[in-house]
């Protein structure tokens, strides 16, 4: 297993970075006390954070929304994942604790204004690509079924021709 991003991503945009944390042997289905405290401080931070201002309009958002317009996507029709997160709570919605991986996650996205996704390498049959989509590449939302099969020239994370992340970091599959 191998985290891949394509040659053709980094024309787009030269200055990207990505990092990657591997985690094994990770008991992720009972919930744990630490992680639900640590999300619960960084959603009061947050909320301390947003007072009165929009998540666009904060400086560690631009970035993104800079990088997904020279991507060809709209940032404010199809928001990074940070950036959905805090409007989520600028709206006065909370975050659900999903499982300890999940909410970690969502954690240190809050802290430091970063997007970060998990993605079980157990249940990946092959390397992890960040690339541009081909005809025929499938993805299923959560909490549906049914796969929306893309048009190609769409970044995105996969692992073969299933999506894992669609508009690069906007949404993700189970």
């Amino acid at each position: 297993m191998r985290f891949v991003v394509e040659d053709a991503l980094f024309h787009r945009l030269p200055l990207v970075c990505f990092g990657v944390v591997v985690a094994r042997g990770v008991d992720n289905a009972l919930p744990r006390e630490d992680t639900t405290a640590l999300l619960a401080e960084e959603l009061r931070r947050a909320r301390e954070r947003l007072a009165g201002r929009r998540a666009r309009e904060l400086p560690e958002i631009s970035p993104y929304r800079e990088a997904f317009t020279a991507l060809g996507i709209n940032p404010n029709k199809f928001p990074c994942s940070i950036e959905a997160l805090l409007t989520r709570i600028e709206k006065g919605k909370d975050l659900p604790s999903i499982n300890p991986l999940v909410d970690l996650g969502n954690a240190i996205s809050l802290r430091y204004a970063l997007p970060i996704g998990a993605h079980d390498l157990g249940a990946a049959p092959g390397d992890v690509q960040v690339r541009f989509s081909r005809a025929g590449d499938r993805f299923v939302p959560f909490g549906e079924s049914v796969p929306e099969f893309l048009d190609a020239g769409e970044p995105i994370y996969a692992v073969g021709d299933a999506v894992k992340t669609r508009r690069w970091i906007w949404r993700t599959s189970p």
